[in-house]
């Protein structure tokens, strides 16, 4: 009936598989909860360890890293059930009907996915380190199923879905796209150039691990590197017309405005970054700090 999979990475996971595995055993369906940690510190591989015991619960340990994309093909592969619920590990359950409400769609996932969507918590952290992270999370991925049904395939993230294990069997994440970022985008990507339906729901997890402005930083670099990775080396998706950083750089850049973006980036990159870890960080200034790293990479 049911996988639920949750690659795992520096993150303890014991509360998450827990309401999981009650949800689940309340729906009194045949399931199982398949977990591979992607070589995380000793610590959190201590906390998560005795999840294995459990009923229905399998945890494993690859001996090396091996990414975001190529952990959820060796999940799906290892699946024993016709719909596969994937999820990240830094998630928390809002909802006591979250399982139940993702079996009310499973006829809709012979064929296709469905999306439940993300959410953050009310307040913002209280760590000033974390305000982006949130803040972003708000602002940019918060949105209701009628809003993401608009852009189905844009709206597809890795963070909360189900598909069924026939398309994934078919399209799997592209295993040549390294570190954070985009892996999601370029699988949607795939989902509507085959013509899979993508169904949204009201259905989300809380997006609980938020990281540290520097990191996320990082993080956002990393992910314009692979979506201009993506444009170059996948040139039958049509990324450029389907994301709207690319889509804009590219209307910059065929009027001329690709160097000026530069100098203004090199020139206003530390004073953005200040801002950025800020109390009050602008987003107009992260799209234009995202804009001008695409504008420099670009050569």
């Amino acid at each position: 009936m049911l996988s639920i999979l949750i690659p795992v990475y520096n993150f303890s996971i014991v509360k998450l598989v827990q309401e999981l595995h009650t949800q689940a055993t309340a729906e009194q369906i045949d399931f199982e909860i398949n977990l591979i940690d992607d070589r995380s510190t000793a610590h959190f591989r201590t906390l998560n360890q005795s999840l294995g015991s459990m009923p229905s619960v399998h945890y494993q340990e690859l001996d090396e890293n091996i990414g975001r994309a190529k952990i959820r093909n060796q999940l799906a592969s290892q699946a024993h059930y016709d719909h596969l619920l994937f999820m990240d590990c830094d998630s928390e359950v809002p909802s006591k009907y979250y399982i139940k409400n993702y079996l009310l769609t499973c006829t809709n996932t012979q064929k296709g996915v469905v999306c439940g969507g993300t959410t953050y918590k009310q307040q913002p952290p209280k760590d000033k380190t974390m305000h982006l992270r949130w803040y972003y999370g708000v602002k940019r991925e918060v949105k209701t199923a009628e809003i993401r049904t608009t852009s189905p395939y844009k709206s597809f993230t890795t963070h909360n879905f189900m598909i069924s294990k026939s398309v994934i069997n078919k399209i799997t994440f592209s295993e040549d796209i390294k570190g954070y970022g985009h892996e999601d985008t370029l699988f949607g990507l795939e989902l509507k150039r085959h013509n899979i339906n993508i169904i949204h729901i009201d259905n989300p997890l809380i997006h609980i691990g938020l990281d540290p402005t520097e990191h996320f930083i990082k993080k956002i670099k990393r992910s314009i590197e692979n979506i201009y990775y993506i444009h170059k080396k996948h040139p039958t998706t049509n990324i450029a017309a389907d994301t709207e950083l690319l889509k804009f750089y590219y209307s910059m850049k065929n009027l001329g405005l690709r160097k000026p973006i530069v100098i203004l980036f090199d020139a206003f990159e530390q004073n953005i970054e200040s801002n950025l870890k800020s109390n009050k960080p602008k987003m107009l200034l992260l799209d234009f700090y995202k804009l001008g790293y695409l504008s420099k990479i670009d050569t």
